[in-house]
């Protein structure tokens, strides 16, 4: 077979040959490739994981051999090698990161024992993957990753340009791991390589390349009648189109780099740029200056920037296509015409660097041009406006389309095309899933009911849920809501937060009071840009013609104090604390305090200020738990600065990316995360722990974590901005604790003691960071070119010469040329000087020109009135083209004028000075720190001025400024740690200084602050509002904003800037507004001060905190002697009829009276590590060792960049016996989920080869050993992989290698039992973990106290009198009952009663009303309905699925109706629903919809009728009419208009009764309730009742989770917790998994509309275990099957199949106190729908 002869791009020699196989030896390469599958399938994926891993790491080290590869292969400057490096380890490892999730089993349904259905992703065998040459390494990984991750083995074929890279590739993958055969590279010829595509044993092939190779190979496999799959990235026409708001610097910088990187040879390369006609001028002048600035020559020199063209032909249509632009009119770049739409250079794949720019007047035009080619692989929008780019990319036809930037692959994003771009997509989150993580990633942890630890005390910063409940959607500009909204809003966000933290002895609500004036300049900002922006989207609204509501929209910045909106807030939190103190039995027991907006101080400060005082009194415990809600980034550092170890953060999950505005959260499906301090103090630990023995004094980790907090504060804060170029997302923290590490040990001690800072030591810090942050930032702007020259090839010689050079013009104005400069001005000039010079001739040199000899040569032909040409050639010569506009010489256009001033420029550069090529180190050197010294200086000067308009000079202006930063820092310490150090002071600069002038700070040293007096509440309303937000004001007060006469007008501009300032979110800006002078503004407002009314004047006062308590005296009382509460909102919130509060005004502990002074850092007695109490999580609690290092470990949706702290474990286990090991453990507790410890009981221990379990045999236990088979060997294997990676991915959690691992059930909570007792409730075995015997905590030193098991309390300590309980029995089941005494063991329960039997039974409208329902929605199988609409039941099936219909551009639009969802689960309420018989039903309402389909587009019909088989349809498939794109359009518009995407799905089980028949419900039970208040009522006494048939209120929890429902059901709360009064009763109108929806029969505070199917305040979503069936007793703890939970029992038997056993013995949990099995009625949901309402779901043997 004829070699492929490998020819370089630069000098068109051959490089190498390669030879390529014969068709027999491809037959043997793709045999071996199926023998190797067989096994290379089998190969675990946390396996394939780990060798892919070691091949990014030996890619990494072979990245000179790669990028020199590229560079000979293909002619890409050697410069850009390595980021073809850096591009693949991107894209590897994120598809590692999410292969093993990806690649999982997917279930849809598993009832263990019963059925398991689910889809498993399967490898498909040998595929066959072609590269491209532009990318040879980049379009490699994009499959070549994914496909050996999910066990397919690969045969690999490069270009015939690149070669030799598919051999570095593989050649590396079988270092890391990959068998010889699995990954082959295949060099072949075109005919081979055909029947390569169409081999019968290859399974998939993928193209990377040219549309008609890409074409062809589609024909081919087409051809070869073997269904296989393809994959095809083909080539691109990408526009852009620049707005004229657009920052344009930026933006040609980034187009011409999109268009002419690698020579213009990417597939997604920028080839046409549409530019707005108002800015298109001076586009175009900028691009052309910017392209002329790129160095075309040897791709091995690294002055190279754009290299040849890998093929000489790639470079002739290049070529060819410039020329036919030109011909049709079009203009060389340096001209201001450019390449007309229909030619060839505007619509056709260039694959060059050519640019083509055009001028465009409309959006309109912009994207029809955009449109205009037949490829769509990606387009970038280049603009400000988020909403007007998307507005313009939602009708671009591409696969990708950017804004503001280009030429970019995100390996988070499918790669795919549109039109002729391409087939199919790589990469992406479309195949896999991902996770993420922290530099300390074990820190956060999502809660969940069972996962939360007691907490002592729980804090809110209550503005950040203000803000939640009243504005979260204020981008929209017809959105309105009332404040009786916000306030219900508010009450359910502090109740959801309450009932989830439960905290046992403090509740403080904390709202920003008047703040000190540091943080108002922040305030005043942030509320100047708010008003500004909603403005913005109502002008908007406006000028599209939007009808807006006529009431005025939510101003957010009445969330100020001193506003109505602020003192209205007190008054119903007042009202609401005490209304859920008298109702709510967890709030009782509990001090709880308000601080409102009346008393000053920050929310977050008051907290921190109680703790501050609490921790002085003598007898704080050193181990309250505290747990603090906030959204504030500083809480952290607060939290921290506390040093209490048992310190959590409450915030929601953060998520990223835009949200779907239509399917916003409700609170009860938001993901809350608890940040853990104890584990953030412990990494912090070990983050500096390694410097304690070069310390000359103790090292104390107390210490250490308040001087990062220092450190933290230059990042930014809310009361200095942050020190230049030191950003957070770029690694400032990372840089400063390097530096400390370094700096701490040559200090005399820590750089901070409790707030007070050591000005010397923290000089240390800041000079060595300024060196190296300011060092890099000065050159990464460009301030110093000759510093920056100097780091490239030859960088030496040109600093050291142009050095020389400005010097001698310094010194006397000469001109310095060099030696090789003068041998070129001899040749040039020795042409002048012939007799006869023509217009221009060519000079060849015989050495190659390096750039300081171009701009010589290029100046001294400007000098002398010529244009010049450089050419470098490949021999290393250069050839210089000398033309003038005319014959100089010729005999009718003699000008000696011309000749004299030529021959005045040759006599100038004959006198030069002629220096050498070479000049002495130390000079340069030292002129060179001078030149630098120069540059930063000048480089300092420009920002000073630019941004503060100061004087760098100006000594008394600079000591302002860096004393005002330094000070700045003593006053936020201060704040920190010991509270306000002074009211008034600020910071009065919108930046800080340079670090390099923050120099000698010591003369700050303990500044002295005067505390002052805060702003009144109208004062800071003034301080802080503009004048869009003047409403909000006293009238008195409002025009000194927009008087033009007001004394203050300057201060409310309504116009300003705007300053990124190196941040990368628009909320970080710096707002560019005139700061506060408070002289002239109190002045202005005393004037005003009369106008104010009485009520004005009383809000201008400061307020008190209040505490509220339950008071047990009031609550002996008789209730009709009991205070009432007035409604601060009547009519629309009750009276509190029964007020059971002490309120009373509040006052913070006090030092001064006890002669008290605060204690700061960790206390005596303080329990920390593994003695931390039960739930707080310590990383002590399994041996370890840690390293600080890149891991990758996944953070917001990708791999992160920057180092995180790895743990890894130590196995004190390893080759134990494992024999040994089961005897020891096997039916032992012990804990798990390490460092978030959870008790579970093992049942099971085993290693690759077997597993030993436990069975019962007449109660003796006995351990028995099974061996796996082939199938459970590969289970084992895969799950302990999984064990393995997912830590190492998720948390920096090194597990290691993992020999055994206990099969365990986690405890799920406790259950009392009928007799009372409270035992441990553990999941069912079904539901096991595996986890590695490395990661298991034997013994804890706190267990949690809420998990132990205790006996039955004797009756009447567990019943006393007067208590409430709730009657199980069959007659007056659920009613209410009040204990009056004990007889024999059992209780005597007295309850009140109807008179009349009738009314004694729930009335049965619910069920009426849901049978009616079932009547009235009439359901048909599918089989009647496609007779009765006359189409087939497959067609009928498509169209009411999603039906996909494929258009030219490759896009898919989705027509069909959206009715069911198999794969799902999922039907539409209302339209379908899967009969338990398998098959689908349709609803009336359905099949209308259906008909209407069918009528309105026939000729579709029959098309899905006639359809043979499975596959897409597609517009070509459209043979009735010739505009098959219009009228797919037609159809989705039609599916449009019946808002099908507004559907509601649900489940199959769910059951839901539609918005009429709620509303009969409501009706019946309102008129029921009116009926019930007039029946006559009795008492009656029962005697003897037994416990296990009474329910006190606190035990529904563990006794009532297992109750099955049926629509129209009646139920009655009966919890004296939550958000339901208790004792109310409703009607169940849905049953989803584990919750129903109520409608009750009164109305309530925190009642819901249902989504609008009832009225407001009556409908609510509720658990099962919350209230009580009364149609359906099903509440009572018998035994049931297919449970998912087990308790300690004395007699299950468990064997080694995890499905089948009952329950286990906890031998060391404390005993059993019930004998049965596993409790059931988890397994399935819970409904009976044998028969509405009064089917009994359960027996019962109670004669009650």
């Amino acid at each position: 077979m004829s070699p492929i002869q490998v020819i370089s791009p630069t000098d068109q020699k051959l490089l190498f040959e390669i030879p390529t196989l014969s068709q027999d030896e491809v037959d043997h390469a793709v045999d071996s490739s199926v023998k190797a599958f067989t096994s290379w399938k089998k190969v675990p994926v946390a396996k394939r994981v780990e060798i892919m891993e070691k091949f990014c790491i030996l890619f990494e080290q072979k990245k000179d051999k790669i990028a020199s590869s590229i560079t000979s292969q293909m002619g890409r400057p050697i410069r850009y090698g390595h980021g073809e490096v850096k591009g693949v380890l991107e894209r590897a490892n994120y598809m590692i990161s999410v292969a093993e999730e990806s690649l999982k089993d997917n279930i849809i349904e598993h009832v263990p024992g019963v059925v398991k259905r689910y889809q498993r992703k399967e490898p498909l065998g040998p595929v066959f993957l072609i590269a491209a040459w532009n990318y040879p390494y980049l379009t490699t990984v994009n499959n070549i990753i994914p496909a050996l991750l999910a066990g397919n083995t690969v045969l690999l074929k490069q270009s015939p340009q690149t070669p030799q890279c598919a051999d570095i590739f593989v050649e590396t993958l079988r270092e890391a791991g990959v068998p010889h055969d699995v990954i082959q590279a295949i060099h072949v010829q075109d005919k081979e390589a055909n029947y390569l595509v169409q081999h019968p044993k290859v399974q998939f092939v993928n193209f990377t390349g040219s549309v008609a190779v890409g074409k062809k190979i589609r024909q081919a496999i087409g051809d070869s009648q073997h269904l296989i799959g393809s994959g095809m990235e083909l080539g691109g026409k990408d526009p852009a189109y620049v707005l004229p708001d657009t920052n344009i610097d930026y933006a040609v910088e980034n187009i011409i780099d999109g268009a002419f990187f690698n020579s213009g040879q990417c597939c997604c390369s920028i080839e046409r740029c549409y530019v707005d006609e108002s800015i298109y001028d001076t586009f175009v002048e900028k691009a052309v200056a910017l392209a002329k600035t790129y160095v075309l020559g040897d791709p091995n020199n690294q002055e190279t920037t754009l290299g040849p063209m890998a093929n000489i032909k790639f470079a002739s249509n290049v070529r060819s296509q410039v020329a036919d632009a030109v011909k049709k009119g079009a203009k060389p770049l340096i001209d201001t015409e450019t390449v007309f739409p229909n030619d060839k250079a505007g619509t056709a794949y260039t694959f060059g660097p050519v640019l083509g720019i055009m001028k465009v007047s409309s959006d309109e035009e912009a994207i029809k041009l955009m449109n205009d080619s037949n490829y769509g692989l990606t387009a970038s929008i280049w603009t400000a406006s988020e909403e007007k780019a998307t507005e313009i990319g939602d009708q671009i036809e591409t696969g990708t389309w950017f804004m503001n930037r280009c030429d970019y692959i995100d390996p988070a994003l499918a790669w795919v095309g549109t039109k002729e771009s391409g087939l199919g997509f790589s990469m992406s989150r479309q195949g896999y899933s991902q996770f993420t993580s922290e530099r300390y990633p074990m820190c956060s942890q999502l809660i969940t009911d069972n996962g939360i630890p007691e907490f002592d005390n729980l804090y809110l910063d209550m503005n950040g849920i203000i803000h939640n409940c009243s504005h979260n959607n204020n981008d929209n500009a017809h959105f309105r809501i009332t404040e009786e909204q916000i306030w219900i809003g508010v009450f359910n966000y502090i109740d959801h937060l309450f009932s989830k933290i439960k905290p046992k002895k403090f509740f403080f609500l904390a709202i920003d009071g008047v703040a000190p004036r540091a943080k108002m300049n922040q305030q005043r900002s942030r509320r100047f840009r708010t008003a500004r922006e909603a403005d913005d989207i109502k002008q908007k609204a406006i000028e599209k013609g939007e009808e807006l509501p006529e009431e005025d929209a939510f101003d957010s910045n009445c969330i100020t104090p001193g506003t109505d909106f602020m003192k209205k807030l007190t008054a119903e939190l007042r009202y609401f604390i005490s209304k859920k103190v008298s109702e709510d039995a967890n709030w009782r027991g509990v001090e709880i305090v308000l601080s409102g907006p009346e008393v000053p101080g920050e929310g977050e400060h008051k907290i921190m200020e109680y703790i501050r005082l609490a921790k002085a009194q003598p007898n704080y415990d050193p181990n309250v738990r505290h747990c603090l809600y906030g959204l504030d980034a500083d809480l952290v550092m607060l939290g921290l600065l506390s040093h209490d170890p048992h310190f959590a953060l409450l915030r929601e999950e953060v998520t990223f990316g835009k949200t779907n505005n239509k399917k916003q959260k409700s609170l009860d499906t938001q993901n809350f995360y608890l940040m853990h301090l104890s584990l953030m103090r412990e990494y912090l630990d070990m983050e500096f722990q390694s410097i304690s023995d070069a310390l000359s004094f103790p090292y104390d980790p107390e210490r250490v974590l308040d001087d990062f907090i220092l450190l933290a504060l230059f990042v930014g804060n809310d009361f200095l901005p942050n020190l230049p170029n030191i950003h957070i997302s770029e690694g400032a923290l990372s840089l400063m604790f390097r530096i400390y590490k370094e700096i701490l040990p040559t200090c005399e001690g820590y750089l901070q003691d409790g707030g007070r800072v050591d000005m010397a030591r923290l000089q240390k810090i800041l000079n060595e960071i300024s060196q190296v942050v300011e060092k890099e930032a000065f050159e990464a702007e460009g301030m110093d070119n000759l510093y920056i020259s100097g780091k490239g090839p030859n960088g030496q010689n040109d600093r050291q010469l142009l050095h020389q050079m400005e010097k001698k013009k310094a010194k006397d104005g000469k001109l310095v040329i060099t030696e090789m400069q003068e041998t070129i001005f001899r040749q040039v000039s020795n042409y002048l000087l012939n007799e006869r010079t023509g217009n221009g001739t060519t000079l060849e040199f015989d050495f190659p020109f390096k750039g300081r000899d171009r701009k010589f040569v290029e100046k001294l032909a400007k000098d002398l009135n010529m244009t010049c040409d450089i050419v470098s050639n490949p021999d290393k010569t250069t050839d210089v083209e000398l033309m003038f506009d005319y014959d100089i010489d010729s005999e009718d256009s003699v000008d000696e004028e011309a000749i004299a001033a030529r021959d005045r420029v040759l006599k100038k550069y004959q006198e030069a000075e002629v220096i050498s090529e070479t000049i002495n180190r130390e000079d340069i050197e030292r002129e060179e720190k001078e030149r630098f010294e120069i540059g930063l200086k000048q480089w300092k000067a420009d920002y000073y001025k630019e941004k503060m308009d100061i004087d760098i000079d100006n000594k008394e202006q600079m000591d302002d400024l860096v004393g005002s930063y330094i000070i700045g820092i003593q006053w936020v310490l201060q704040y920190y740690y010991n509270g306000v150090a002074s009211w008034g002071w600020y910071y009065p600069y919108h930046y800080a200084p340079k670090i390099s002038d923050l120099v000698n700070i010591e003369r700050f040293q303990d500044h002295d602050f005067n505390l002052g007096q805060p702003f009144k509440p109208y004062e800071q309303l003034m301080g802080v509002l503009p004048s869009l937000s003047r409403k909000l004001l006293p009238v008195a007060y409002q025009d000194l904003m927009t008087d033009i006469t007001s004394p203050i007008i300057d201060f409310y501009p309504r116009d300003f800037d705007t300053d990124m300032n190196g941040k990368k979110q628009d909320w970080e800006a710096i707002v560019k507004i005139p700061f506060i002078n408070e002289k002239r503004l109190l002045e202005a407002m005393l004037n005003r001060e009369q106008r104010l009314t009485k009520t004005e004047r009383d809000m201008a006062r400061e307020g008190d905190s209040y505490r509220f308590s339950y008071d047990e005296e009031l609550a002996k009382k008789d209730p009709e002697d009991l205070p009432v509460y007035p409604s601060p909102l009547p009519g629309v919130f009750p009276d509190i009829h029964h007020c059971l509060v002490r309120e009373e005004i509040y006052h913070l502990p006090s030092l001064k009276e006890a002669g008290l002074t605060l204690r700061k850092g960790l206390l005596p007695g303080a329990k920390v590590g593994k003695d931390a109490l039960a739930g707080f999580p310590s990383l002590q609690t399994i041996p370890y060792t840690y390293e600080i290092k890149h891991h990758g470990v996944h953070v917001f949706q990708q791999d992160s960049r920057n180092e995180s702290v790895i743990i890894s474990i130590k196995n004190k286990y390893k080759h134990a016996d494992m024999e040994e090991i089961a005897k020891l453990f096997l039916y032992r507790s012990i804990y798990v989920h390490y460092p978030y410890l959870q008790e579970a009981v093992v049942i099971g221990v085993s290693n690759a080869e077997k597993k030993y379990y436990v069975t019962f045999n007449n109660g003796k236990k006995q351990i028995l050993e099974h061996f796996w088979d082939d199938k459970e060997r590969e289970s084992w294997e895969s799950r302990m992989g999984r064990a393995e990676y997912m830590p190492s991915k998720r948390f920096g959690l090194i597990v290691g290698e993992i020999e055994v691992g206990f099969h365990v059930c986690v405890l799920n909570g406790m259950h009392q039992t009928e007799e009372g007792a409270l035992v441990k409730e553990f999941v069912n075995p079904s539901l096991e973990d595996l986890v590695p015997i490395q990661m298991v905590v034997i013994k804890v030193n706190n267990p949690d106290p809420r998990f132990i098991e205790r006996p039955p309390l004797p009756v009447e300590q567990d019943f006393p009198v007067r208590s409430n309980v709730f009657f199980l029995g069959n007659k007056f089941l659920g009613a209410q009952a009040t204990v009056v005494g004990h007889t024999n063991g059992n209780v005597d329960i007295e309850m009140t009663v109807p008179v009349d039997e009738k009314y004694q039974s729930e009335p049965e409208f619910g069920h009426e009303i849901a049978r009616k329902q079932e009547h009235d929605i009439h359901y048909e199988s599918a089989q009647n309905i496609a007779r009765e609409v006359n189409i087939s039941p497959l067609a009928l099936s498509k169209l009411t699925s999603a039906l996909t219909v494929t258009e030219k551009s490759n896009s898919r639009v989705n027509v069909g109706l959206n009715l069911k969802f198999d794969s799902r689960g999922e039907k539409v309420l209302g339209y379908t629903r899967k009969h338990p018989g398998g098959y689908w039903e349709y609803s009336q309402a359905a099949v209308a919809l259906i008909r209407e389909y069918v009528e309105k587009f026939p000729e579709f019909i029959r098309l899905l009728q006639n359809q043979k088989g499975g596959g897409m349809l597609s517009i070509s498939d459209f043979g009735w009419t010739n505009e098959g794109s219009k009228a797919l359009r037609a159809m989705k518009e039609w599916i449009n208009t019946k808002k099908i995407d507004s559907f509601t799905r649900a489940s199959f089980e769910t059951e839901e009764l539609e918005k009429p028949y709620v509303e009969a419900i409501e009706k019946a039970a309102v008129q029921y309730h009116e009926d019930y208040e007039n029946f006559d009522v009795k008492k009656v006494v029962i005697r003897g009742v037994p416990r296990k048939v009474l329910l006190k209120p606190k035990d529904a929890p563990v006794r009532l989770n297992y109750q099955t429902f049926s629509l129209g059901d009646r139920i009655i709360y009966v919890c004296d917790t939550g958000s339901v009064p208790f004792g109310n009763k409703g009607t169940v109108v849905s049953v989803q998994d584990k919750v129903i929806d109520v409608v009750f029969d009164t109305t309530f505070m925190s009642g819901t509309t249902l989504g609008g199917r009832c009225s407001e305040f009556r409908g609510i979503t509720l658990p099962y275990s919350n209230v009580i069936n009364i149609s359906n007793p099903s509440h009572q703890n018998t035994s049931r099957e297919n449970s998912n939970s087990s308790r300690t029992n004395n007699n299950g038997n468990n064997g080694h199949n995890n499905n089948n056993g009952n329950g286990f013995n906890n031998n060391n949990g404390g005993g059993g106190y019930d004998s049965r099995g596993g409790r059931g009625g988890r397994g399935g949901r819970g409904r009976g729908r044998g028969g509405r309402g009064r089917g009994r779901g359960g027996s019962s043997d109670n004669r009650f």
